[in-house]
Order: structure tokens, then C-alpha cells, then sequence
């Protein structure tokens, strides 16, 4: 009786939830997989505040460099886990794989709360944690794509594309007030609960899809399919090119409004913090307009050209600004203008690669290697982008930024041109 709640019928589909006049059934389900995605980015940026890090160095014993290691290590297992993760779903199922990631993200937060003066196992409480980022977004991708197969898929990616922006808001808030509260520690286990409680729901929530209701395929066959595709390697070089710059600017933000724009703590911090608020904000919009207009390439291709304005006028904005009544409006308006524009490609992007196959286990390894290329750039984009920045200048930065720009801007172009081709 347990193991059919595990990893076969849920409790999900045999009570009240699953009757047909329960009209928002599909976006009450995808509230929790937007929930453990938000979950799992807590867990990976957790360590980022300024009080966590100081507390942490002077824990241990060692500098922030060797704390940022903390940080990027999270991000390292997604480059060689994603592609396995895929494999993983096409022989074990969604359910199982999305309950398994939930249970690691608890293991690694309750090792990291245990050993969290001890380095090297810290260290790896992090790589375990990574498991569950590694995987959990392809997983969420398959699941949003089978709920919403006739409709509403852009509202629900471009929604689901904004936990880590929310995640990013609130943890640089609750820190400043929970850490002198109840100490740097607490939240590895406020976090271990979380991902319990998050697991034990998808337990009794989620249905089975994929390789759960039929075992007839062998997964290397998913994997020829997925891996054949001309479609998703372009798909996964702008994506690449937009996470670049995402992640450029989540780390440069505050140091450009204040080295940059030569603006003092306070407001480099307040402007640079708008990202995250407008990261939501525009992430919701982006689905909803590309639901609409059903022209995802073209959204996508709005959105790299909007990152390419924005990188190319943020040198030369500062002397632009003759008005400082006017500064705050624009130094807003730029941080929106670029949310925007990622949002914009994000979405595109998640859509077109979710709806190239109709099975779930292909998907999912659509997923896996957009996803992988993802993981990549998180690692390599700020610290080259930054490298040129201290060793030139602002404005080689900037340009090599635009450089990234073109070449997401260029892939949808080519997409395009491919699909175009097909439908002849």
C-alpha cells in the first residue's frame, strides 16, 4: 500500500483533488513543483548573504574565496549530472526521480548543518545538495509540459521561470533578520524540513508520467531521439548565451552601480536588488504574451535584442544622465529593460524545447542538455566577464556581453529558419 503511494497511484488521483469540476486542479499542482524549485534555490543561494558568508569564514577558518567555492560547486553538479538525470527519469519515472531529489536536497542540507565547521565535508553536503539542481528543473519542465499540453504552457514556464528571482528576494531579507536571531546554522535545518515536508507532498500529490505507466522502451532509444535533434543544440546555444548574461549581472550588480556609476552603498545595493523584483515581474509577463501571441522564436529573439540595447548603453548611460531626479527612473528602467529581455528568451526557450517531442522521456532529455549548457555558464559567464573587466575595462566587459547577446539573438534567427525549412 506504501510503495503504490510512492511510486505508483497518488493519493492525488484517487480523492476529491482529482474530480473534473475542480476546475484549477493542473495550477494547484503546479504550485507544488514551483515550491520545491523554490526550495532548492533557497538551498543553493543560502550561503550568499553577506552575514552568511562572514559567519561561515570566520567559522571555518577560511577566506570568502574559498567560501565562493561553496557556491559554484552547486552549480558544477549540474554540468555533469543533467544528462544522466535524463536517464535516470526515462528508466525510473518522474515521480520517483522528483520524490528521490527532494530526499537528497534534505540529505545534503542536514550533512551541511552537522559538519558545518568542518570544510571539506561541507564541501560536499554542497555537491549533494547540486544533485537535486542538477535534476529537479528537468523533471519540473516534463511535469508543466504533460499538465499543460492543450494550453497555457507559456503562462506556467514563464511563471515557473521566476522562482529563483523570488528565492533571491527573499532570502537576502530573511537573513538580515533570522541569522541574529537564531544563528547562521539554522537555516541548513529550517531547509532540511522544507525539502522533507516538499517530498512527502509530492508523495501523495504527484501522478505518474513517462516510464512509470510504460516500460516497453529501452531509455538509450530516448536518448538517440533526444541527441538527433539538429533543433535542440541551437536551442541550447542561446540558452547558454542568455544564462551568460543572467548571471553576469546577478554578480556584478551592486559593484557596477557603485564602481560604474560611482553611487554609494546603499543605493548600488537598492538598484541592483530591483533585478530580482523585476525578474518576477517580468518572467509572469513574458509567459503570458507569449501564450498569447503564440510566436514564441519571435519573443525569443525580442528578448536577446532588448539584452543587446542594454549592454550596449550601459557604459555610456552615467553621462547621459543630466537630471538626478531623473537617475533613479533610468537606473531602474535599465534593470527592468534587461530582466526583461532574459525573461523574454528564458521562456521562448523552455517552450520550444519542451514541445519538440511528445514523449516525456525524450523531453526530459531536451531538457537535460538545454539545461546542462545552463549549469555550464553559471560557472564560466561572471568570472570571464569579470576577468575582462578588471584586467581592461567597463567597456570590453560590456562588449563581450554583446558578443553574447548576438550569438542568442543569431540562434533564434537560425531556429527559425529551421522550422521554416520543416514546414515547406
Amino acid at each position: 500500500m506504501i510503495t503504490s503511494y510512492l511510486f505508483g497511484r497518488s493519493f492525488y488521483t484517487i480523492n476529491y483533488f482529482s474530480s473534473e469540476a475542480f476546475m484549477y486542479q493542473r495550477w494547484l499542482k503546479f504550485s507544488f513543483i514551483y515550491f520545491g524549485a523554490f526550495v532548492i534555490s533557497m538551498s543553493q543561494l543560502k550561503i550568499a548573504p553577506t552575514l552568511v558568508l562572514d559567519a561561515l569564514s570566520n567559522s571555518l577558518g577560511v577566506d570568502k574565496g574559498d567560501i565562493q567555492l561553496l557556491s559554484s560547486i552547486f552549480s558544477i553538479s549540474g554540468i555533469f549530472l543533467a544528462i544522466p538525470g535524463g536517464m535516470l527519469m526515462a528508466k525510473i519515472g518522474a515521480k520517483r526521480l522528483i520524490v528521490l531529489l527532494m530526499a537528497v536536497l534534505a540529505l545534503g542540507n542536514l550533512l551541511g548543518y552537522v559538519f558545518i565547521s568542518n570544510y571539506p565535508l561541507l564541501l560536499l553536503s554542497r555537491a549533494v545538495e547540486g544533485i537535486s539542481f542538477a535534476m529537479y528543473l528537468m523533471v519540473a519542465m516534463v511535469y508543466i509540459r504533460h499538465w499543460f499540453a492543450d494550453k497555457g504552457s507559456g503562462t506556467a514556464l514563464g511563471f515557473f521561470g521566476t522562482f529563483s528571482a523570488l528565492a533571491q528576494l527573499i532570502i537576502f531579507n530573511i537573513s538580515t533578520t533570522l541569522i541574529p536571531l537564531t544563528g547562521f546554522r539554522s537555516i541548513w535545518i529550517y531547509l532540511t524540513v522544507l525539502s522533507l515536508l516538499t517530498m512527502v507532498l509530492f508523495i501523495f500529490v504527484l501522478e505518474p508520467i513517462g516510464t512509470e505507466k510504460n516500460t516497453k522502451h529501452k531509455p538509450e532509444n530516448f536518448l538517440t531521439q533526444a541527441l538527433s535533434d539538429k533543433k535542440i543544440w541551437i536551442l541550447t546555444l542561446s540558452h547558454g548565451a542568455m544564462t551568460f548574461i543572467l548571471f553576469t549581472m546577478i554578480q556584478i550588480g551592486p559593484f557596477m552601480m557603485k564602481d560604474l556609476y560611482l553611487l554609494p552603498d546603499h543605493l548600488a545595493n537598492a538598484y541592483a536588488s530591483t533585478f530580482g523584483l523585476s525578474g518576477i515581474i517580468s518572467g509572469v509577463l513574458a509567459g503570458i504574451i507569449i501564450e498569447k501571441s503564440k510566436k514564441p522564436v519571435i519573443i525569443g529573439a525580442l528578448g536577446f535584442i532588448l539584452m543587446l540595447i542594454s549592454v550596449l548603453i550601459a557604459v555610456p548611460l552615467y553621462s547621459w544622465i543630466t537630471d538626478a531626479h531623473l537617475s533613479t527612473s533610468i537606473y531602474i528602467g535599465w534593470w527592468f529593460t534587461i530582466s526583461f529581455g532574459i525573461s523574454f528568451s528564458y521562456t521562448a526557450v523552455m517552450i520550444l524545447a519542451s514541445a519538440l517531442s511528445k514523449k516525456p522521456e525524450v523531453t526530459g532529455y531536451h531538457i537535460s542538455l538545454v539545461n546542462t549548457m545552463y549549469y555550464f555558464m553559471i560557472v564560466v559567464g561572471s568570472p570571464l566577464t569579470i576577468k575582462v573587466i578588471l584586467s581592461t575595462s567597463w567597456s570590453r566587459g560590456f562588449t563581450l556581453l554583446a558578443g553574447v547577446a548576438i550569438i542568442g539573438l543569431m540562434g533564434m534567427i537560425i531556429y527559425n529558419v529551421m522550422q521554416s525549412k520543416k514546414g515547406q
